[in-house]
This record gives C-alpha cells, sequence and structure tokens, in this order.
C-alpha cells in the first residue's frame, strides 16, 4: 500500500471514529488505537497528570505479547521529574528515547523539521535512572508528546516499543497531530460536562418547583424538598432549617439521613452564624468568589451573590478547634460524618433558613503500578510494574460545579420559602393596605425579590412601574381627605380591572404611599413590549371618576424602571422607577417614561444646558411643530402657530419654559427668534408651493427681539429673502410687552401695519391694558390665554372676563382666538359665547412640517354641528357647575374616551411620526451594513478584528474601542484595539478580574449590553471601578459578541477624558453590528482553522518529509491533473526523471545523515529552477527527482534540464566517486501532447528509457525520449 494513501486513510479514520465516540475515554482509545496502528508499534497510551502530580493511565492500545498493559494504572509524580515537566509542558517539546544507544532528541510540538545541528533533531544524553525506568518496562524505543489544554500540560500521549526503531519525520508531525486531538477532545469533554451541569441544575430547579406548587406550605413539601437537593448534590446527610418570620411562625427544622436529632444545635449561635453564612475570620477555607466585593446594582448587570450568601465548606477538624464548638462531635463522627456545605437561603440582604450536607469519609482505591524501592542512601527506580492496590482514607471535598448547584439550589429553597411565607402574610391581612385593600411595600417588597431571582433563570425583564396622580393635593384640599380616599379606592379599583387581561405577566399591584401605586410586571422582553401596556394602564384615566355625584377627570404619570438593565435589587429599582416618574411630571404629567442612567444625574444641569443650548443651532437641534388655527363656527383651517421645539441629543425633548427663559438670560433668544421666522417664513413658502394653499402664518415674538431697534429690518428681509407675502405672516406679542413701551409699540406695529404684516397679542387678559390703549394699537387678533380656557367651565371670573374679551374684540372688530381647547365641552361653550378661532389639543395637536404638509393636501373640516342659541341654564346646571369648579382639569390633554379629537389627523400625526422612525431605521440599517461590509470584506481574521474596532471607534467618536477575546477560563485577552493618542494601549493585555466574568456571563451570553456613562456614580463593585480606572476609562459600553449562543468576546467602546451619556441609537447600533461582527469571525476563524489544517494536511500528505519538495502521491495527482487539463487545449506536457549520479557511494563513504543533508540542498536548487505555479519538483524515490513542466515543448524542456544540471553543479558538493568530483544529475526527457487514448504512466515510462540512456553514457549527461509514439504501458497500474 502507497505509505502515503495509508496516513491519509489513518487521519480518516482517527476523525471519523473520533466524531462518534460519546465519552473522553471512548475518544482516548480511537486515538491510540488508530495511531498503534498506523506506527507499527508495541504501545500507546494517553496518561493525565492530577493535581499532585501524579497521574493514570487513561487509554491504551497494547500488544500483549511483546508489552504488559498499563491501563488504569496510576503513576507517583516523581515518575516524571520537574525537569521533564519542565520541557514537556514549558518549552512543549516532544522527546523520543533510544534505549539500545543511550540517546533521545526532540521536536517541537508544532512538528516542524528545523537543521540537524542544533534544536529540533539533535540527539542528547538520556539520564541514566531513566533508561533503567524504561528497561524495567520492557521498553526499548519511546517517544513521548505533551497534550497541553489551555497552555498548560495536560498529560502525555506515550509510545512505546521492544524494539529499536527510530521514528520519521512524517511521524513526528503525526503524533503532534494527534495530541491536537486529543487536546481538542478534552475541549468537548469540558464543554458536554457544562451542558451535562446544566441539565442538572435545570431538573433540580423543575423539581423542587414541582414539590412546592405540589404540596404548598406543609412539613411533606420541605421534607421531600431536602431529599431532592441532597440527593442532586450526592450528599451522605442534610439538614434544612427555615427560621421563624413576622408572621409569627416558629422554626422549622427537616433531616436527611442522620440518626440524630439536631433540633436542637440549630438555635445555637455556631450553627446560626453558619448558616447565615459569616464564617470564621481565622478560617482558612476558600469560599466560592469569597474575595469578591458585592458590587452594587448597575445598568445590565447582574449583581454578585454578597459573600455571606455563597456556599461555605467545612471540614469536622476544623469545626473541632473552634472555641465555641459545641458537643455534636460524637454523634457525627458515629455516622462517620467529615465534611461541610453550609448553604445560606438568602437574597438582597433577606435570610430565612439555612441548609446544611454532610458527607462521610470516603475510600478511595488506586491501582500503582510497581512499588518503588526506597532508600534514603540510594534512590533506585523500580524493577516492577506490577499493580497493587492501595486504600486511601479521604475527607471529601465540594468541587466548584458542586458548590454552584447548591447555590441554585439555595434559590429556589429561599424563593419558595418567601413566597409561602407572603402567602401567610396575605392570609393573615398584615400585608394588606388598609384603605385600598393592596398589597402593601412587605409584599411587594418580597416578590419583586423573588421575581428578580426567577428571571435571573428565564433570562426575561422585570418591570416596576410607580404611578402618582397628578395634582392629587388638590383634590384633598377641594374635596377634603375622607373624598380623597374613596377616590384613591376607585383609582385601585379601575387599575386592577385593568391588570386583568395582563396574567401572562404575573402583575401585582400594591398601594405605595400617598396617592401612588406600584406595579409589578414579569416575563417582560423588552422595553417596547411594555409600552401598549403603559398605554392600557394610563387608559384608566379615560373616563371620569365621579365624586358626590359630580364627574372629576384625573391623570396620572407613571415611571418604569426594568431589571436587569437599570438594576438589580428591589431598592434600585423603586427608585429608578420614581426617577422615572419625576420626569414624566416635568414633561407635562399625563405620561409615562421609562428610567434612563443619565436621569441619576442633574438632568437640567444649569451649566450643562448653557453649553448645550449655544451648541443647539449649531448643531440643527431645534425643530418647528404647526399647530392649526380653526374657525370655530365652519370648522375650517384658517392658520397655524409655529411652536419651536428643542430636541436635545442626550435629554430628549426640552420644555420651551426651561430652554426659552435660558436663551433670554445668555442673550440667544435673538438668534433664536430669527431662526424661527426664517424657518416660518420658509416653510410657508415650502407649503404653498406643495399645495397651492395660503395660510396665515403665526410666529412669537420676545421681548428682547421686539425692542432690539434692527428687529424690523430683519422681519422685512426676510419676507423679501423668502418671497412670503406680508400679510400672510402673523407676529404674536404678549400684552405685558405691548405695555412696556406703549409710544414704541405704536410706532413699531404701525411700521408692520404699512408693510402688510398682521400682529396679534398673547396672553390676553393677563395683562393690564386699557380700552383708550386698545384703540390706539394696529393690531388684528386677541389670543385668549390658556389658563382662562381651562377654568371656562366653573362659570366663576374666568369665564367672566372672556366672555368680556370676546366682547371687545366684537366692540374693536378684532377676531378673538382661544388657546388650549381640551374637551368639546369648552369648544361648545367658546361657540356659544361668540368665540371666532381656536386652537388646542382637542382639535389639532401640534404637528411636524411634514404631517403639516399632509393636513393641507386633504384638509379635513371638523364637523362641530350647528351653532345653538346661547343657553340659560337651569338652577341644577348652574350648581352642577359650580361644583365642578373645584374640578383638576389643567392636566391635560384628556382621556382619549371625551379627548374627540379629530381621528383623521390623529391617525396623520402617528403616520408621520412612524414614517419618521422608519427613516431613521433606515439611516442607521445603511450605516450598520457599511460597516458590516466594509468588516466582512476579508475572511482573514486579523483583518476583520481591525476593520471593526476601526470603524466602530469612528463611528462612536469615542477614545479606544477594544475586541476582548474569552478563553475556555472566561478570562481573556485585548485581541486588538483602535485608539486616539490620549488613550494608552491595552492590546494584547490579559485581563483576568472576577468582576468581568461570572454572574455576568449569563447576561452577555443572552446578548445583554451594558453602559456605564460614569464609572466614578455607577453602582459598581470597587475593585471593578480600580480596573477601569486602570484603563483610564471614565465611561464604557460594553456588547457581547455572540454567535450561536456562543460567546466569542465583548466589543468594549471606552470614553477616556470625560464622562459620556451614551445615546439609545449607540447602542441599538452596536447591537445589530456585533451579531454581524460574530458572524464575520466565526467565518474568518473556521477559514483560519480550515487554512492551517489544510496546510498541515498538505505538509504531511503531500510533501517529503525529508526534502519538503512534493511526494510521490503530490506527483501522481498532479501529473493526472494536468494530462487531463491539457489534453483539453492540446498543449505540451513535458516530463523530467532525474537521478543522483553515484550515489549510493555517497552514502557508504559520507554517512547517511550527509546524504539526507545533500538531497534536500538539491530539492532545494531544482525548486529554485522550476519555480512557475504549474511546475512541481517531486522526489519520485530514493535519490530520484520528477519535474513537471506544463505547457513546455522539448525545447523549453532542454532549456530547464540544463539549467537543473547548472544549478546542482552550482552547489559544488564533494563527491570522490563522480568523475567531476563533486554531485551530479543524470536526466531523461519526455514531451508529448497529452491524448485521452494514452495513458500518462507512458510518458513516465518513456521519460525513464531516457534516463537510463542518460546514465549509460557516463551519467551526468540528458537524453530526450526520441520515439515517434510514447512507449506502451498496458496491464501496468
Amino acid at each position: 500500500m502507497n505509505p502515503n494513501r495509508s496516513l491519509e486513510d489513518f487521519l480518516r479514520n482517527v476523525i471519523n471514529k473520533f466524531h462518534r465516540a460519546l465519552t473522553l475515554r471512548e475518544t482516548l482509545q480511537v486515538i491510540v488505537e488508530e495511531a498503534r496502528i498506523f506506527l507499527e508499534v508495541d504501545r500507546v497510551k494517553v496518561y493525565k497528570f492530577a493535581a499532585d502530580g501524579s497521574g493514570e493511565v487513561l487509554a491504551e492500545a497494547v500488544d500483549r505479547t511483546s508489552l504488559p498493559s498499563l491501563l488504569g494504572l496510576h503513576f507517583p509524580a516523581d515518575d516524571i521529574p520537574p525537569h521533564a515537566r519542565e520541557e514537556l509542558g514549558k518549552q512543549k517539546k516532544m522527546i523520543a528515547v533510544d534505549v539500545a544507544h543511550r540517546r533521545k532528541k526532540s521536536h517541537d510540538l508544532s512538528g516542524r523539521v528545523s537543521s540537524m545541528g542544533q534544536g529540533n533533531g539533535h540527539y542528547m544524553a538520556v539520564d541514566s535512572c531513566h533508561i533503567q525506568y524504561l528497561l524495567a518496562m520492557g521498553v526499548l524505543s519511546s517517544l513521548t508528546v505533551p497534550v497541553m489544554q489551555d497552555q498548560q500540560l495536560w498529560g502525555i500521549m506515550a509510545v512505546h516499543h521492544s524494539k529499536p526503531r527510530r521514528f520519521t519525520e512524517q511521524e513526528w508531525e503525526t503524533m503532534a497531530l494527534l495530541s491536537k486531538e486529543v487536546s481538542l477532545a478534552i475541549t468537548q469533554s469540558q464543554l458536554s460536562q457544562q451542558v451535562h451541569q446544566q441539565q442538572v441544575q435545570e431538573a433540580l430547579v423543575q423539581r423542587l418547583e414541582r414539590t412546592v406548587a405540589q404540596y404548598g406550605d406543609r412539613p411533606e413539601t420541605w421534607q421531600y424538598a431536602l431529599e431532592i437537593v441532597g440527593q442532586a448534590m450526592e450528599a451522605d446527610g442534610g439538614v434544612l432549617y427555615i427560621a421563624p418570620d413576622l408572621t409569627g411562625s416558629a422554626a422549622q427544622h427537616y433531616q436527611w439521613n442522620l440518626n440524630f436529632d439536631w433540633g436542637d444545635w440549630l438555635e445555637m449561635a455556631l450553627w446560626q452564624e453558619l448558616m447565615r453564612g459569616k464564617p470564621n475570620p481565622t478560617s482558612t477555607l476558600a469560599s466560592v468568589q469569597s474575595s469578591w466585593e458585592k458590587p452594587k446594582p448597575f445598568t445590565g448587570v447582574k449583581p454578585l451573590p454578597p459573600a455571606n450568601c455563597v456556599p461555605q465548606v467545612y471540614t469536622l477538624s476544623e469545626l473541632e478547634q473552634r472555641g465555641d464548638w459545641v458537643a455534636l462531635e460524637e454523634p457525627l463522627k458515629a455516622q462517620n460524618f467529615k465534611s461541610f456545605l453550609m448553604v445560606p437561603l438568602a437574597a438582597d440582604q433577606q435570610w430565612v433558613g439555612g441548609l446544611i450536607l454532610l458527607r462521610k469519609e470516603q475510600s478511595l482505591v488506586k491501582h500503582w503500578a510497581g512499588k518503588r524501592i526506597v532508600d534514603r542512601r540510594n534512590m533506585l527506580p523500580r524493577l516492577s510494574f506490577e499493580a497493587w492496590e492501595e486504600t486511601q482514607k479521604l475527607v471529601p471535598t465540594w468541587s466548584s460545579a458542586e458548590r454552584k448547584l447548591a447555590q441554585v439550589a439555595s434559590t429556589q429553597l429561599y424563593m419558595a420559602i418567601t413566597q409561602q411565607f407572603v402567602t401567610r402574610l396575605i392570609t393573615q391581612q398584615t400585608a394588606y393596605d388598609p384603605l385600598t385593600q393592596l398589597p402593601n411595600w412587605i409584599i411587594f417588597n418580597r416578590q419583586l425579590t423573588l421575581a428578580l431571582l426567577d428571571a435571573l433563570y428565564e433570562g426575561k425583564m422585570v418591570g416596576v412601574l410607580v404611578i402618582a396622580m397628578d395634582r392629587f393635593k388638590r383634590i384633598n384640599e377641594s374635596f377634603g381627605h375622607k373624598t380623597g380616599d374613596g377616590l384613591l379606592q376607585e383609582v385601585a379599583d379601575r387599575l386592577n380591572q385593568k391588570l386583568l387581561p395582563l396574567a401572562a405577566y404575573n402583575p401585582l399591584l400594591s398601594r405605595w404611599h400617598g396617592d401612588g401605586f406600584t406595579i409589578l410586571l414579569t416575563k417582560i422582553s423588552d422595553n417596547q413590549e411594555m409600552i401598549p401596556l403603559c398605554e392600557r394602564l394610563l387608559g384608566t384615566f379615560q373616563e371620569p371618576f365621579f365624586l358626590q355625584g359630580q364627574p372629576i377627570y384625573l391623570t396620572a404619570s407613571m415611571g418604569i424602571s426594568t431589571a436587569p438593565y437599570d438594576g438589580e435589587t428591589a431598592e434600585s429599582l423603586l427608585k429608578f422607577a420614581e426617577i422615572a416618574l419625576t420626569r414624566a411630571k416635568c414633561q407635562g404629567k399625563n405620561t409615562y417614561q421609562f428610567y434612563r442612567p443619565q436621569d441619576s444625574a442633574p438632568m437640567l444641569d444649569r451649566l450643562t444646558l448653557e453649553s448645550d443650548l449655544r451648541q443647539a443651532l449649531t448643531n440643527e437641534e431645534f425643530v418647528l411643530y404647526f399647530q392649526p388655527q380653526v374657525a370655530l363656527d365652519t370648522g375650517k383651517l384658517v392658520g397655524v402657530e409655529a411652536l419651536v421645539r428643542w430636541q436635545h441629543p442626550r435629554l430628549g425633548q426640552v420644555a420651551p419654559d426651561v430652554f426659552i427663559p435660558l436663551a433670554e438670560e445668555l442673550g440667544l433668544i435673538n438668534h433664536l427668534g430669527q431662526w424661527v421666522l426664517e424657518t416660518a417664513c420658509t416653510t410657508h413658502q415650502h407649503f404653498y408651493r406643495e399645495t397651492g394653499r395660503r395660510l396665515r402664518m403665526a410666529v412669537n415674538i420676545s421681548a428682547r427681539q421686539f425692542q432690539d431697534e434692527k428687529w424690523l429690518n430683519s422681519v422685512l428681509a426676510c419676507l423679501k429673502r423668502t418671497a412670503m407675502p406680508p400679510e400672510d405672516l402673523e407676529l404674536e406679542i404678549t400684552e405685558s410687552l405691548m405695555m412696556e413701551d406703549i409710544k414704541g409699540t405704536v410706532t413699531l406695529l404701525h411700521c408692520l401695519q404699512e408693510e402688510g404684516v398682521q400682529v396679534a397679542i398673547d396672553d390676553f387678559g393677563t395683562g393690564y391694558s386699557s380700552l383708550s390703549i386698545l384703540k390706539q394699537l394696529p393690531i388684528h387678533r386677541l389670543k385668549i390665554d390658556k389658563s382662562f380656557v381651562d377654568d371656562l367651565l366653573n362659570e366663576g371670573a374666568d369665564t367672566a372676563i372672556i366672555q368680556y374679551v370676546i366682547d371687545l374684540a366684537n366692540g374693536l372688530n378684532l377676531e378673538i382666538v382661544a388657546e388650549g381647547i381640551e374637551s368639546e365641552a369648552q369648544l361648545q361653550r367658546l361657540r356659544k359665547m361668540g368665540c371666532h378661532l381656536g386652537q388646542g389639543y382637542f382639535l389639532t395637536r401640534p404637528l411636524p412640517a411634514e404631517a403639516m404638509m399632509t393636513y393641507l393636501f386633504y384638509p379635513q373640516i371638523l364637523d362641530f354641528g350647528p351653532t345653538p342659541p346661547p343657553p340659560h341654564p337651569s338652577p341644577a346646571e348652574t350648581e352642577s357647575d359650580q361644583c365642578q369648579g373645584n374640578m383638576d382639569v389643567e392636566d391635560a390633554p384628556l382621556p382619549n374616551s371625551l379627548n374627540r379629537e379629530n381621528p383623521w389627523t390623529e391617525k396623520l400625526h402617528d403616520y408621520v411620526l412612524l414614517k419618521e422612525r422608519l427613516q431613521q431605521r433606515n439611516v442607521k440599517e445603511k450605516l450598520v451594513l457599511k460597516i458590516a461590509n466594509k468588516i466582512r470584506a476579508s475572511l482573514n481574521i486579523n483583518d476583520i478584528l481591525h476593520s471593526t474596532v476601526t470603524e466602530v471607534r469612528q463611528f462612536l467618536n469615542t477614545d479606544r474601542v477594544v475586541l476582548f477575546k474569552f478563553n475556555s477560563q472566561w478570562s481573556g485577552r485585548v485581541q486588538t484595539e483602535s485608539h486616539n493618542d490620549f488613550c494608552q494601549s491595552i492590546i494584547n493585555q490579559e485581563i483576568d478580574d472576577p468582576c468581568f466574568k461570572g454572574h455576568y456571563l449569563r447576561l452577555y451570553r443572552e446578548g445583554r449590553v451594558r453602559a456605564i456613562s460614569d464609572i466614578e456614580m455607577a453602582d459598581l463593585a470597587e475593585c471593578h471601578r480600580e480596573l477601569l480606572r486602570h484603563y483610564q476609562v471614565k465611561a464604557n459600553l460594553v456588547v457581547p459578541v455572540v454567535f450561536n449562543e456562543n460567546l466569542w468576546g465583548l466589543l468594549i467602546a471606552h470614553e477616556c477624558k470625560s464622562p459620556r451619556y451614551w445615546q439609545e441609537d449607540d447602542l441599538q447600533l452596536l447591537m445589530e453590528l456585533a451579531t454581524q461582527v460574530a458572524i464575520a469571525i466565526h467565518q474568518g476563524e473556521l477559514y483560519e482553522q480550515l487554512e492551517a489544517s489544510n496546510i498541515r494536511l498538505q505538509q504531511i500528505s503531500s510533501l517529503d518529509a525529508l526534502t519538503q519538495v512534493g511526494n510521490r502521491y503530490l506527483f501522481d495527482s498532479t501529473l493526472e491533473r494536468e494530462w487531463q487539463r491539457l489534453q483539453r487545449g492540446s498543449e505540451p506536457l513535458a516530463l523530467l526523471l532525474c537521478d543522483v549520479d553515484f550515489f549510493k557511494g555517497f552514502n557508504d563513504n559520507y554517512g547517511h545523515p550527509a546524504g539526507d543533508r545533500c538531497l534536500k540542498e538539491i530539492a532545494n536548487a531544482m525548486a529554485k529552477v522550476a519555480k512557475r505555479p504549474t511546475d512541481l519538483v517531486a522526489r519520485y524515490g530514493g535519490e530520484e527527482f520528477a519535474v513537471i513542466l506544463s505547457q513546455t515543448d522539448l525545447e523549453g524542456a532542454i532549456h530547464v534540464t540544463k539549467a537543473l544540471q547548472a544549478g546542482v553543479a552550482n552547489l559544488a558538493v564533494p563527491h570522490s566517486e563522480s568523475d567531476t568530483g563533486y554531485v551530479t544529475l543524470s536526466i531523461g526527457i519526455a514531451v508529448c501532447v497529452p491524448d485521452r487514448h494514452i495513458n500518462p504512466n507512458a510518458l513516465v515510462k518513456a521519460a525513464d528509457l531516457a534516463l537510463y540512456e542518460a546514465k549509460a553514457k557516463g551519467r551526468n549527461q540528458w537524453r530526450a525520449y526520441e520515439g515517434v509514439q510514447l512507449p506502451d504501458v498496458d496491464g501496468e497500474a
């Protein structure tokens, strides 16, 4: 059989059987069996090191007629001395020992062959003790190959033969490749163990949940739960202690597999301390993550369990040394209990009990490979490897996986016990708010804590909603607290009804304090899912509430926080929800807001706003909205008012009553006012060009503008610049502004009138103007302030003022505009009173320019019905209206059920907003695609990583972006980075931070993003804060790179100069981009592995191990391929067969090592001549070489032949038996045009005949085959 094809078959067999194996031992057994067959040796074994340095043979293939089996035997640590471990593990050397010649040589684990002088292939002496050791085993030849795992020496693969044997270079490389296969098998086994551990955890959780759900709060429940946990933990006994609680329930304890009663001892200080997780400071036992500080909750990250909630391990002997040890020793010893695992049942600083798991002393039977002769005067190797048995008494340990499982069990038990506690509280009515009969804060806190724990396992979000009535204080002041209490009861009833259809979210409504309520929602997927829920809850207030028979309209505001993004504890979530509630009230009430990290900072910090406001115009952050003004008698659109809005990039929409006074103080109001005027006029003309409709455009004018002597000219210049008809522009000035300088105002307004510009008095009725002054002013309209319209239905002083203003306007022949119409009742009342025009949310809310344009394309007439005659209210109606005078109707807009806003315009507004979102989404997707295409433009993994950090840093405009890759231990290294000159480079730095892994990994694997705006303000563990400070980080953004649920690493952005608020767009884009990056990285790594495998397999199966040119297998396949290719184009193919002259004599005179060196030099010289991509130089066998020359005729072949002979001659390798005194070549040439009727081997035979002729002519000659046809090779293989 061709040895190269044999190697190919061997590798194929190993891979196929490798993937069919189920366990690590089975996989290792496949590898050693195939390796022994391929190498034709007596034994191949895999040997694993233990923690103490000893080892065990896990797999073995052996010829028992030649060597004894060592499978399952243990070897002491000093069988492999430190210097040997250093050579194997640190230097990663493979070592072959020739016992007969008492020498050894080594190769790198990479399998690469270097020169014989130094390094690989260099023979060295072997220690005599090791020679005797191998002789005692019956071994005369050995090859030891290190097996590495995570850069550590895991074990060795050893080849033993009972006869002297030389390992070829090809066998060295093959064993190096098999070592990597073993490492892969170990990795797969570890992954399988992790999967199994996860399955055990899930099964335990399910069994506990079913038990509690089925049996409830009964002794049998806890007894069975204890048995379930004990069996899952493979414990020999256990105790479950449930502490007394606020309901008066006494302490309980349950035992499993104990022959004595532990009850009396559990109340003693020692066991209470141990069960609470407060170990003695002098204890030397290490606990899981006990050195980690408990980080405070922060956005998007699950907190680590506090140190006193982590399972702790103790031995009986350690407990006996304590000064407070109590006399429990005898019963424990009687049952041979030696090890204890103390598991606190606690979460969020709430302790409900403890779990104690016990294990008995264990007997471990080991079979050792022979007894060593121990003589202090003379340490001799053992003379026999006959197995002997040793029984060891061991104090059992608890592995990290078992302690993690105990943590899972403790969490489930804590949740079950707490839930039963809550149930008892509810049953006893001690947890109900006496007014609303809703659960109180005790129940809410407990249930929220349980929900947070449950969410960790389900990977879902938890939502906390805080609802507060808007201006509820006025209800109490107007109607009294008794009436207010009744209103709260009705609110609670309505909220409960709204929550009934939301059973899938396990809602819990509770009374918080005052007029506040809290709602807990679980199993939330994302914030978007909560939006319709929030709107549904706010819909509670659409219908009026009735107090003393009178309807009262209420509104409410809502703040929302979510776990794990906003916090991980009940306290932090409630705090952040209240902060979001405050923002909702600041934005006009009657709305909801989600918590944002920047909300915790002073949102409206004056210095920050001042700085941002100065840049807002330059950054185009201002936009105009347009609120239609409608004729109340016909419902037709007659004009619009331009309203400026500030879309702050970080704070969202800033209210005008915040930024406009600030702009006046800073002297920016003129610039802002001019921008509003220019934009309004430009938009007016755009509306006209697109729709053909002219309408009046009202623009507000500030006092600073009005008093500026250049203002009038700027208005006129704007009209000229935009070509807007002056009569379509209406300038609104306030009544108080008008009264500051009557004479100047009259003059200025006359100038505007002469130009055709119209003027309206805004907020009329709030100042002190007189009838005589109004008669002097060239004005066109009066605007009734919203504050009067708000109280219109009370029939009080405000109603009288409105009627007076309407009558006054009629008398002066002025139009009247009512602002802030927000109900049908207000609208009808104003019509009855004779008001001409109106604007407000009931008619149409302010619209963006695009929505306003669509409105103009399809004008809608609001049908208000015929105008009724002025009414004469009955005494009952008057009394009713007077009662309504105390209503709180200031919290606009009205509930949707009464807000009969034109549904067409409502849909139009929603459509435009949706379109804007889609446009933004489209821009973002294009950006993601652009960056992703750049990243995935190459399959080279280094190019992919570099492109990623470069493009992301450019997009975010941040200081540093890094890609951090995890290793199998979940620490890792910074693979690549992009940074500016301000930041230090951290590339290739290893990071092994406890805060950076552990419990955080669960969230990273779920694709959760972690954003920290300011590390000094964020709730971080101090150890993690110090790590970030070390890397100059002020703010960071962490996005996991996950592919097929496998966490590759993290994409991290660092802001090093100052804190930074990460915008939602930043997060969304990076989350989407991380998915593309993960795919690209996965493809790049697969490509890299494929390339490496192809190169290695090519080296092993296609290259000659000695000369590194093609081997016979590559020659055969290349000849066949080129024969088929060239026959299609009828092009010539040349073959040169080359033989080293008198080479046997060379080996005899100079030795085989010199012969090997000679062949390598000749092959190298030949490869330099035949160097076209289609040329091939191959070692044909022994000292023969073959050269394939595609598309080469006889003349070209002769030219190459002469160059080959000259190249070898130039080597001037001395050869005493050669006629020239140096090594020469004889060459046979054959050339033909391939034909499908001719066997390619005929070309080989022709070249061989020509070579025979050349050698017969005296060597150092060449001859070409001169036959008319190629020789017949029929019947040859």
